[in-house]
Formats: C-alpha cells, sequence, structure tokens
C-alpha cells in the first residue's frame, strides 16, 4: 500500500491489527501486501526519505487540527505515554515528548474509530496514518501507529497487551522515533485509544 506525499518517496508500511476487548486473549492479524524487503513486523510505519540533499524545505504547518470529538481522561491519555516512556527507558532508549500536533491527530482517529467500533488505522474518510498527519500539519521523517479497543480505564493492560504482540512492541520501542501523541474517545461499548509516534522532517 504505497503513500505518496509531497515529492514522490518510498514508503514502508505493513499493518496488524490487534483486538482487545475485555481481555488480553482475543487477536486478528491482517496483514498487508508490502514490498519483499519491507518489514511485516510492524502495525503501521510510514517512512519518508529526505531527498538526496538529505535536506527538506521549511514548511508553515499552520494551527493544531481542532479535535473532533471531547478528550475522555487527559489523566489516561498521560498514564499510557508515561507507561510508554517508562518501558523506553527500561530498555535504554530516550523518553518521547508529547507533541500537541500529533496528540490532536491520534484523539481525531480515536474518535473516529471509537464511533465504529474499530481499530482500524484507516479512518472513515480513507487517509492512512500518513494522510491524517500530512493534514494535521505534521510533516513527518518515520511514523507509527498503534490502536485499541477496550481496556477502560486501564492504560497498564493495553500496554501490556501490545507489549506482547511482536509489532506493537515494536513501534513502541522504536529507537527512530521522537514524539508522541495520544488519543482515548468514549464508543457505545469500548473506548478507543490511539497511540501515534514519530519524528519530524
Amino acid at each position: 500500500m504505497p503513500q505518496t506525499i509531497g515529492t514522490p518517496m518510498r514508503s514502508t508500511l505493513a499493518l496488524i491489527l490487534g483486538v482487545g476487548l475485555t481481555s488480553l486473549s482475543g487477536c486478528v492479524v491482517v496483514p498487508v501486501p508490502v514490498p519483499a524487503e519491507a518489514s511485516r513486523d510492524l502495525p503501521f510505519v510510514v517512512k519518508v526519505p529526505l531527498g538526496s540533499s538529505g535536506q527538506s524545505a521549511t514548511r508553515v504547518a499552520g494551527p493544531v487540527p481542532a479535535e473532533t470529538c471531547a478528550r475522555v481522561s487527559t489523566a489516561q491519555e498521560a498514564a499510557l505515554l508515561a507507561e510508554i516512556n517508562a518501558i523506553r527507558k527500561q530498555n535504554g532508549l530516550p523518553t518521547l515528548r508529547k507533541s500537541s500536533r500529533i496528540s490532536a491527530v491520534a484523539q481525531n482517529h480515536a474518535c473516529d474509530n471509537a464511533r465504529r467500533q474499530t481499530v482500524s488505522h484507516t479512518s472513515s474518510n480513507g487517509k492512512s496514518l500518513s494522510g491524517r498527519l500530512k493534514a494535521g500539519g505534521y510533516y513527518l521523517r518515520v511514523a507509527a501507529e498503534n490502536t485499541g479497543l477496550g481496556f477502560s480505564g486501564d492504560p497498564g493492560r493495553l500496554v501490556e497487551y501490545w507489549m506482547n504482540s511482536p509489532g506493537h512492541r515494536a513501534n513502541i520501542l522504536n529507537p527512530k522515533v521522537t514524539e508522541a501523541g495520544v488519543g482515548y474517545a468514549a464508543g457505545n461499548s469500548r473506548p478507543a485509544w490511539v497511540l501515534n509516534v514519530a519524528t519530524p522532517r
């Protein structure tokens, strides 16, 4: 599933969807065809080359996008990011700083997934992670996404679930990402979680 952002690029994408209901046991794996050299481990990863010069032009990102539904609990979001950073630190990796722009994109996707009760990496208007970040004014070098459904009020269980999935674990321990944003939105039956990690251009 190749993606194009601005100038021509080659993206490596792979997708593994983990469905967490009220326990850690349920899981659905849906691989997406990718080039042979691409990793099939990662739930969702986008890589964007910087061009032949290694430099990117200065871009005006504009305002942080408006969120499409109310945040359920900023405390839960902060707790999830704290769990992620504690695990990265234990593994000798730098912690991720919170990005308001990534957070807004993650929150909007969490709202969308909560309404649809899905763990999809594609929004209801057809945008992929890279498309959503670009629309939110975030120009990325690399980005990855973990999603979850359920785990009400318990980010620790969600992180445990992710860490027991090789692809989700790889996103959490990705040494190439520096920033993160968390979305958490209520649904009719289960809340939706979105973790976006990225490095800007």
